[in-house]
């Protein structure tokens, strides 16, 4: 009968050393990957393209960890995977928690952002959403030319400017209206759109930006051939490695162009659009992080925004210098675009 226990036994303890290492290894796993997106992001191709990964799925160890350390009775070792719980929600997965809001000014400026997938849905889903908005300033990004559409917003705002893929509709004057230098995207669709309006908190200086998608980058069979790693030397044309980095290296060409424009304006600046910018980025945190940012000013969750149907990633984004400020913002997801809009509103502090 012993000689039968002792391997039982021995598999036993090794089953649990296994569990100990996998309860402390979990949550410092997931804390080197913060380190990799914050220190490293889109440098390397591989954190570039986990950046744009459904965050759940670095939650499935938690699912297996918590009760296999419940039912073998390793209860002392649960606060490990409430440490991981904590870092997968917060710094991974973007939680905003609750906060009490920024008290608004007597002047208020409200703010629609919408990346419209070429109105693919019809002009009238966009114009639907624009009309129960209500809002002040409407900045699409990814607009085709549709007639209908551009007619729609001409009869609802005084002033009106559709310039490559961007449309922007105002209440108020739009005094200037300035693409980027030509030689930050030659040969290319235009990135950022630069206006000046004379709103009602003054003259701001808004940015609405698009600046290229990771969507893809790389084929399926390229991935593939990269996962078994199959794929062809890094430094061959056309490699998933050199793609995704190339791609990431020329997004932050455009946010920077963008954003060194805005730091030298004489005016408060307002920025939004799909900026293609995941949580975490280290481009996000370069860029982007000085400026206030709606969601995380004025509400709270994870205020996903792509893809429509199912957002597991925050890329759309009104972001603004420290001489304004968010009294509300929101996140909808119709079936207008592929990409949910984000509105907000705004004041002078």
């Amino acid at each position: 009968m012993a000689r039968w226990n002792k391997p039982k036994s021995a598999r036993s303890s090794l089953f649990l050393g296994v569990l100990r290492v996998a309860a402390y290894g979990y949550p410092l796993t997931l804390l080197a990957l913060c380190l990799g997106f914050t220190l490293v992001g889109e440098r390397h191709w591989l954190s570039a393209g986990l950046l744009y990964a459904p965050r759940v799925a670095f939650a499935a160890p938690l699912v297996v960890l918590l009760p296999a350390l419940w039912l073998t009775r390793h209860r002392s070792l649960l606060w490990t995977q409430v440490v991981a719980l904590a870092v997968l929600l917060v710094p991974l997965m973007g939680l905003v928690l609750p906060w009490p809001g920024a008290r608004s000014g007597a002047r208020e400026l409200s703010v629609l952002s919408y990346n419209i997938d070429s109105a693919n849905a019809g002009a009238s889903e966009l114009l639907a959403v624009v009309d129960r908005l209500s809002p002040d300033l409407v900045l699409f990004q990814e607009a085709s030319w549709d007639g209908e559409l551009d007619a729609g917003l001409q009869a609802r705002f005084r002033y009106f400017d559709h310039t490559a893929q961007f449309v922007t509709a105002s209440r108020y004057p739009i005094e200037e209206r300035t693409p980027p230098p030509r030689e930050e995207s030659p040969g290319h669709l235009q990135r950022s759109m630069r206006y000046l309006i004379d709103s009602s908190l003054g003259k701001l200086a808004v940015y609405s930006l698009h600046p290229v998608s990771p969507r893809g980058t790389v084929r399926r069979a390229q991935l593939r051939d990269l996962l078994r790693g199959e794929g062809p030397d890094a430094t061959e044309k056309g490699s998933p490695e050199s793609e995704l980095t190339r791609n990431a290296a020329q997004r932050e060409r455009q946010i920077a162009e963008a954003t060194a424009r805005a730091s030298r304006e004489a005016h408060p600046v307002l920025l939004a659009g799909d900026t293609n910018l995941p949580g975490a980025s280290r481009a996000l945190r370069v860029y982007l992080g000085p400026y206030r940012d709606g969601f995380e000013r004025a509400s709270w969750g994870f205020g996903y925004t792509f893809p429509a149907r199912r957002p597991f990633l925050r890329l759309d984004r009104i972001l603004a210098d420290g001489s304004l400020d968010f009294s509300e913002f929101r996140v909808g997801c119709p079936d207008a675009s592929d990409h949910c809009w984000v509105w907000a509103r705004l004041f002078r502090r």
